[in-house]
């Protein structure tokens, strides 16, 4: 795959990683999401983020949903792999897996646990950089890695060759227009992970969201994204509104990134797709969660498809021009 290809605009779920109730990796579930996103117009899929639970999984669970997924997209979409990992020498080893099964790109974001100022953390990516089998997307989630990506150590890793593109899960909204104001997509494309800043960021020049909620419902996400696209789009405000509903649907099972994976699961299970339960040390849903969150998903969902529904019967009673 070419390089340019391998960061398209548009929407790109991290995909979250199913298993089984003895807790290994569910095989056929995740190739049943693979073909769930790809059918409902997404642009690449990232493997083990933070949605995929990467902090949670051995390497040899990593390594079955990589060559796992590989093998489900079939060359169709691009296939981005997360290496982040708290061992540099892990990181390394998972990344010629990667590279090894057929992936087409690495997602590093820095080590977490122990944090580490600009010039020290850029010291240790131009390391790895080097030794990387793929390119590479960097990801800012200070949230969770402590560590964060600044415009100084953007400024500098755009230059290096394998850098392809950046992800910023850091909710800070000036400090990402100020990303996107010294970056265009020919030296850096540029991904919004906070949905409720994606108008913002499509309008300002980003190349489109790594959205967990696309794992559920990948044609609404895919849908706001070409229609944020388009000037006063009447369409854009209602699919914004719809995703901030499941934004909802998050803090309905407990918020933040465990709520997150929690909801999406869930949701992915009322689906049809999958058992519904995260990795330990994450709990599942409790009862009563579980109890607000069925009702709340199920009506949701009627929501989603009723506009689609009348969205595909307006384009049927308006004659081409």
């Amino acid at each position: 795959m070419k390089l340019n290809t391998l960061t398209p605009g548009g929407i790109v779920p991290p995909l979250v990683t199913p298993i089984t109730r003895t807790g290994e990796i569910d095989r056929e579930t995740l190739q049943s999401l693979i073909s769930h996103v790809i059918s409902e117009g997404v642009s690449a899929v990232f493997l083990l983020g933070t949605n995929g639970e990467i902090a949670s999984l051995s390497q040899e669970q990593k390594e079955i949903a990589i060559a796992t997924a590989v093998k489900a997209v079939r060359g169709r979409l691009p296939v981005w792999v997360g290496v982040c990992d708290t061992v540099v020498e892990r990181s390394l080893s998972l990344a010629r897996f990667a590279a090894e099964s057929g992936a087409d790109a690495l997602v590093w974001a820095p080590p977490y646990y122990f944090p580490q100022g600009s010039e020290d953390l850029f010291s240790l990516f131009r390391d790895l950089h080097d030794r990387f089998p793929l390119p590479v997307l960097l990801y800012n989630i200070p949230g969770i890695t402590k560590s964060r990506i600044d415009l100084a150590f953007l400024e500098k890793a755009a230059r290096l060759e394998k850098v392809l593109g950046f992800k910023d899960s850091s909710g800070d909204e000036h400090f990402f227009l100020e990303v996107l104001s010294r970056f265009t997509p020919g030296n850096l494309s540029c991904y919004i992970g906070s949905e409720s800043l994606l108008p913002t960021a499509i309008s300002n020049g980003a190349s489109g969201g790594i959205c967990g909620g696309a794992n559920v419902f990948p044609k609404l996400y895919s849908e706001l994204h070409s229609a944020l696209g388009k000037k006063n789009s009447p369409a854009a405000e209602r699919l914004m509104n719809l995703v901030l509903e499941v934004h909802a649907l998050v803090e309905l099972c407990g918020g933040g990134y465990a709520g997150g994976i929690r909801a999406f699961k869930a949701g992915l299970a009322r689906l049809g797709i999958g058992s519904g339960l995260p990795l330990r040390p994450l709990n599942p849903l409790s009862l009563e969660q579980d109890r607000l969150f069925q009702p709340s998903f199920d009506l949701l969902r009627e929501k989603i498809d009723a506009y689609f529904q009348t969205s595909e019967k307006s384009k049927v009673a308006t004659p081409a021009s």
